[in-house]
């Protein structure tokens, strides 16, 4: 009686078994034998030999002829170190690494197949070349997986993945790789080349619902967003600066329109928003001079930061960046009632109106609404005469689209102005609530 698992896996050349197990009364290879039962190094010997024997009886052979190096099922106990090994077809289905697997720089001349295999420690795949086709459908990386300035030639399969922490930094897609429902929670996408990717219902890190990636997690007060999804997040060497973020989420936008996914298409454009307003912000605080930098150009920088965080603070506060009608709507409800609300002259409401306001821009913050409410009491002795007695609710429907301004006999110029900026306004954000409605309905 030959291997079970040989025997399962219907390998072409069973191999014999060297142990039986009293539990399921089965016997085993070396090959799938427990790892913690039998001698790792003579494994390596012979999964070693069998790699260059397939190699060298595929010499000579035609396309349609090749023999498949037949690995599939087998129990790698400890480390594996295949690194700058040439490999024909190779069937690594089923297979377990127990240690370290190294792949680093290994030539796949034919089909590769890690399909159901599991790596429970760290996978390397560095500089590695896939000739042909790539499939590791429902396969597990439970250590950190590096498929870093690797080739993939054909097309690459990861359906039903499940990565535990990934990179493709600088590799190469020559085809579109496939990520059909994959875990890619914990996968660094920053200087992958997301825009060959196919992206179908794949799970990511979400950050208030809305899903990003895990480059841009924040750990221990460092980075930008804290996860609601992934449990263990690993520490960052080096915050990747918002531009970089900013670009990345821009291609994940273009990858998911491509796809037809508008909603994901939404929460990569708030992503990319959010690491533009924050661009703002490091261009604002983080302008260093330096001889190609002089402080005018410094100067202006800042100038551009903060009107580039200023305008995308607003157009996150009054529609979420054009993603939530909800919001928009109670921004364009608080300009349509705010003048009507103001039934006594102003200076009796301009402090408890500002801290209202605040406190809805920032409603975790309490220096900001109360830094308004004090700075508009200092203010009100500075209020012109044209303002200081008016009564805003007596003139509510001047503020409002569509209705004539007052004659100027009947009002100074100022409050004239007010009414008519209100009324541009409530038409600006009217137009940003339907934006923000068809968005959202399209998706």
């Amino acid at each position: 009686m030959g291997c079970c698992m040989c025997e399962e896996y219907k390998w072409d050349d069973p191999q014999e078994p060297i142990l039986c197990l009293l539990e399921d009364r089965k016997e085993y290879c070396l090959f799938h034998a427990p790892g913690d039962l039998k001698d790792h190094e003579a494994l390596m010997d012979a999964a070693w030999e069998r790699v260059n024997c397939v190699l060298e009886a595929n010499v000579g052979r035609g396309e349609n002829d090749q023999i498949s190096c037949d690995l599939s099922g087998t129990a790698f106990g400890e480390d594996v170190d295949f690194g700058g090994m040439s490999f024909s077809t190779s069937d690594f289905r089923g297979a377990t690494f127990g240690g370290e697997a190294n792949f680093s720089n290994a030539k796949f001349r034919r089909e590769a197949y890690f399909s159901k295999a599991t790596f429970e420690s760290e996978a390397q795949f560095p500089l590695s070349t896939f000739s042909a086709f790539m499939i590791a459908d429902k396969t597990t990386f439970e250590g950190k997986t590096s498929f870093d300035k690797a080739t993939f030639e054909k097309n690459a399969s990861f359906s039903q993945t499940t990565f535990k922490e990934v990179s493709f930094l600088l590799s190469r897609f020559y085809e579109e790789p496939v990520f059909d429902r994959a875990d890619l929670r914990k996968a660094e996408l920053l200087g992958a080349p997301v825009e060959d990717f196919r992206l179908m219902a794949c799970k990511l890190p979400t950050r208030r619902g809305r899903r990003i990636t895990y480059d841009a997690r924040k750990v221990n007060g460092i980075g930008y967003f804290p996860l609601d999804n992934v449990n263990t997040v690993s520490t960052l060497e080096e915050i990747p600066p918002p531009g970089h973020l900013e670009d990345l989420y821009r291609r994940l936008k273009k990858v998911a329109r491509r796809e037809h996914d508008e909603t994901l298409a939404s929460d990569f454009h708030y992503a990319e928003k959010e690491m533009q307003r924050h661009r703002g912000w490091d261009m604002l605080t983080n302008c260093k001079r330096s001889r190609e930098n002089n402080h005018g150009f410094c100067l202006r920088d800042r100038a551009r930061g903060l009107g580039l965080w200023l305008v995308l603070s607003l157009y996150r506060f009054i529609s979420g960046y054009g993603e939530s009608p909800l919001r928009a709507f109670g921004a364009l409800m608080l300009l349509i009632l705010l003048p009507g609300a103001l039934m006594h002259p102003l200076p009796v409401h301009l402090p408890l109106w500002l801290a209202i306001i605040g406190l809805m821009a920032f409603p975790k913050g309490f220096f900001l609404p109360f830094w308004l409410g004090a700075a508009s009491l200092w203010f009100l002795p500075h209020i012109p005469n044209s303002l200081e007695n008016l009564d805003l609710g007596a003139s509510w429907l001047h503020f409002i689209p569509l209705v004539k301004l007052p004659k100027a006999a009947e009002f100074d110029w100022l409050p004239r102005a007010l009414m008519l900026c209100s009324q541009v306004a409530i038409t600006l954000q009217a137009a940003l609530f339907g934006f923000a409605l068809r968005n959202r309905f399209r998706r």
